[in-house]
């Protein structure tokens, strides 16, 4: 929820989705007559009980993600109106995004969270408290990868599993190959990172390389037979060829499989089983959409059966994949017969060219949403799993209850959390010291209040001109009037150090190591060398732009706020 002052305007816009329908479940939406209509958006109905209750108050309601992505709609225009943020947010990801929407605009933010009786409370103002991403968000307690990966004994470390997969298969896949189709640049900006740029590699090619990159429904169709079978048959047959169920510990002679560590079995793909159908169903379905394949969701799962006596499922091979124990160490499988750089290097060697591919659909987790298919993968997923290990399947319900971290809402923790907001939003009239403001912890079952002023933002040292700067500040610079040379040359002056790099986002902008490449970009105005160095026109107002500098004769490295270039 955002609002804007000058024309006592609200919008209420839902963040997380594109469409979040009415749960009925939640009893403190019901209260309102407007939240009885399970076809209106949560926003739509909340602007509609807000006018009955005072029709002068004049409110706009918005059904759009807010998120990169939706940039064309809440554009600069739209952020530089607002007079303050308020966010109701059930995600890290969107709290972050609206925050650095906050910083570059100079907003208070107004954030808040409830789980079950538990709430907090967090009042962002520019230049006089941190920003919210300041503090780490708490690790969520996480069950031993040994256990999710090869030895799970409850149905939880089968949800997980599930819900990893998922987000493996259609997101983060999704999210490398667009990173390398989008970048040059990609392979240099991995090299450093020794322990998943192999993978990272080996992603992309399996995925767009021209033996495995699908161009129908029904390669799809193939890839999620093939995707069973190398999950719930062939995976388990590896594991029992690594540990037989007879194996013994050659030090104290105790059976290897024994108390919660429960030997699988294989599951064979049963066209009778729905989970095998549901598979199946589900991962063909979302392959297409990554991949961007014509197909038609209404008849979607009818063309899957159809499809299915016409694969032919690849044969079982062994594959010695690494297992670790619950300390970390590796008991059995893996490859270290090749060396970490030579395998890097030949994973880069079968990337194929970028011309011809067209940028990946990330899938992203909506659970509300029975229709998309995301519910019905890892239901069927994390069940597939269970029985594999024998292991009581569940619901789609408690599925989707575990998948999506659903915790029930309590209405008076929401009415407490509604009146904290409004007494720090009402500081946001008038200019307020840091004394004034308060953030909020409270649990209600206990009962605990905790009320604290906000912590003040970082200040960070300029090392070569002592000079101090926060989060809030940055250098604005008009990307039609100076040149790249020009604001170079400013920033070196202005700040008496060394600029090495610019970079934008992931993308390298300017490289005082590479004069020759740079002389195409150099003197050009900042707008046109964003578009060469990006080779992309930039579809915002102003990019942001990260310097790399150094001073003095040991080359310190100098840290400098950033620079916003308007375009």
């Amino acid at each position: 929820m955002v609002t804007r002052q000058e024309h006592t305007a609200l919008f209420e816009s839902d963040k997380d989705q594109l469409r979040k329908m009415l749960k009925r479940s939640n009893m403190a939406l019901l209260i309102a007559s407007e939240f009885n209509n399970p076809t209106r958006s949560v926003s739509e109905a909340a602007v509609g009980a807000v006018s009955r209750m005072n029709p002068e108050f004049n409110c706009q309601s918005m059904a759009i993600r807010v998120c990169p992505e939706t940039e064309d709609v809440l554009d600069h225009a739209f952020w530089s109106s607002l007079s303050y943020i308020v966010t109701g947010l059930d995600n890290v990801n969107a709290r972050r995004y609206c925050d650095e929407k906050a910083i570059r605009h100079g907003l208070p933010m107004l954030d808040s969270g409830t789980l079950g009786p538990q709430a907090n409370t967090t009042p962002v103002f520019p230049n006089i408290t941190e920003n919210y991403g300041a503090q780490p968000d708490p690790q969520e307690k996480e069950e031993p990868a040994c256990l999710i990966h090869n030895f799970p004994n409850n149905i939880t470390h089968c949800l997980v599993w599930a819900r990893d997969r998922f987000e493996g298969f259609f997101h983060n896949e999704s999210e490398v190959v667009n990173a390398y189709l989008n970048n040059e640049d990609f392979v240099d900006s991995i090299r450093s990172n020794t322990s998943t740029r192999t993978t990272k590699v080996e992603t992309i090619v399996d995925c767009i390389s021209p033996s495995s990159k699908p161009s129908s429904f029904a390669d799809c169709v193939e890839w999620a037979m093939n995707l069973y079978h190398e999950l719930f048959v062939y995976a388990q047959r590896s594991l029992l060829l690594l540990f037989p169920v007879d194996k013994r510990d050659e030090t104290t002679g105790a059976l290897f499989w024994t108390g919660a560590k429960r030997p699988p079995v294989e599951i064979p793909f049963d066209v009778e089983n729905p989970l095998c159908m549901g598979f199946v169903r589900a991962g063909a379905r979302l392959r297409a959409e990554m991949f961007n394949i014509e197909m038609d969701p209404m008849t979607v799962h009818a063309d899957v059966d159809r499809l299915i006596p016409t694969i032919t499922v690849k044969p079982y091979t062994y594959h010695a994949t690494k297992i670790e124990d619950e300390e970390g160490n590796v008991i059995a499988g893996g490859d270290a017969d090749t060396p970490m750089g030579d395998e890097f290097e030949m994973a880069v060697a079968k990337l194929p060219a970028r011309a011809g591919h067209k940028s990946l659909f990330l899938h992203e987790f909506e659970k509300d949403d029975d229709s998309n298919d995301h519910i019905a993968f890892i239901h069927a997923c994390a069940n597939l799993r269970a029985s594999n290990y024998r292991i009581e399947t569940v619901s789609k319900a408690e599925s989707k209850r575990v998948a999506g971290r659903i915790i029930p809402a309590m209405i008076t923790t929401t009415a407490a959390v509604v009146g904290l907001v409004a007494v720090e939003q009402c500081k946001t009239l008038s200019t307020h010291p840091i004394s004034d403001l308060r953030q909020v912890f409270l649990n209600l079952a206990i009962p605990i209040f905790q009320a604290a002023e906000p912590a003040e933002p970082n200040k960070t040292t300029i090392a070569s001109t002592e000079e101090e700067f926060t989060v809030w500040d940055s250098i604005t610079v008009d990307g039609a009037s100076k040149t790249l040379s020009e604001l170079v040359t400013h920033v070196s002056t202005r700040y008496k150090c060394d600029v090495d790099m610019v970079t934008c986002g992931t993308s390298i902008v300017y490289n005082a190591f590479k004069k020759q490449k740079m002389k195409e970009i150099i003197n050009l105005p900042l707008a046109e060398a964003l578009k060469k160095a990006l080779k992309a026109t930039p579809d915002k107002r102003y990019v942001e732009l990260v310097f790399g500098a150094s001073y003095g004769e040991d080359y310190d490295d100098v840290e400098l706020p950033p620079v916003i270039v308007t375009l």
